[in-house]
C-alpha cells in the first residue's frame, strides 16, 4: 500500500516444478522500483510544511520445497530474502538499508474428519543501517540487527464441502523478545509478545 502519488514498477520471474507426486519446489526473484514517493518536510523555523519526493528500491528472493508425506501429513521448507533501500531523509521509517533473511519449517496434519493442525518454526536474521536525530540536530547512521527464532501453532476444523475453516492459534508461543523493524507499522507481521487469535475463513 504505497503512499498516494507513488509511481512504482515491479519486475520478476518465478518457476514452480513438480519433482514427483510428493515433492514440489519453486523459486522467484523480483524487484520494485518506486519513484515520486511523497513525504512531508517540516520547516522548524517557519512552522510550515511542504511535500517532497524520493525514491525507494525493494528486492526479494524466495525458494521453497513441499513434501506431501501422505494424505494426512505435509512438510514445507521456505527461504525468503528482502532488501529495502530508502533515502536518508524520507519521512517514512528510520532505515536507509534493511536486509532480512527468513527461513521457515512448517508442518501440517489433516484428518479426513476435517480436523487440522499446523506448526511453524521460523528463523529471522535482520540487519540494517538506521539513522537517528540527535539533540544537536545531527543524524548519524548506525548499523544494528538481531537474529531469533519464533514458533507458531494453530488448530482448526474444515467445514463440510470446503466452505471454510474455523481455527484458533498462537503466535510467538515462547514469548520471544527480539528487535525487528517492521515495514508497515499499522499491520506488524511479527508480534513481539505471545499473541492468541481465532480465525474464520469462508468460501462460497
Amino acid at each position: 500500500d504505497d503512499n498516494n502519488g507513488t509511481i512504482s514498477d515491479r519486475f520478476g520471474i518465478g518457476v514452480d516444478q513438480k519433482i514427483s507426486n510428493i515433492f514440489f519446489t519453486g523459486a522467484e526473484v523480483s524487484g520494485r522500483f518506486l519513484r515520486g514517493v511523497p513525504f512531508l518536510v517540516a520547516d522548524n523555523a517557519s512552522g510550515e510544511a511542504e511535500f517532497a519526493k524520493t525514491k525507494w528500491t525493494e528486492r526479494n528472493a524466495r525458494t521453497y520445497l513441499n513434501w506431501v508425506i501422505n494424505d494426512n501429513f505435509n512438510l514445507k521448507a521456505e527461504y525468503f530474502y528482502e532488501q529495502l533501500k530508502r533515502d536518508r531523509f524520507n519521512g517514512e521509517g528510520n532505515f536507509t538499508d534493511l536486509r532480512t533473511h527468513t527461513g521457515q519449517m512448517m508442518g501440517g496434519f489433516f484428518h479426513p474428519s476435517g480436523f487440522l493442525s499446523r506448526i511453524n518454526l521460523k528463523y529471522i536474521n535482520q540487519s540494517g543501517d538506521f539513522w537517528f536525530t540527535e539533540t544537536d540536530g545531527s543524524s548519524p547512521i548506525i548499523g544494528a540487527g538481531d537474529d531469533f527464532f519464533t514458533v507458531d501453532a494453530e488448530i482448526g476444523y474444515r467445514l463440510s464441502k470446503r466452505h471454510g475453516i474455523v481455527s484458533i492459534g498462537v503466535q510467538n508461543i515462547f514469548n520471544q523478545n527480539f528487535n525487528y523493524q517492521a515495514v508497515d507499522q499499522n499491520m506488524p507481521t511479527l508480534p513481539k509478545e505471545r499473541f492468541l487469535f481465532s480465525r474464520l475463513t469462508l468460501s462460497f
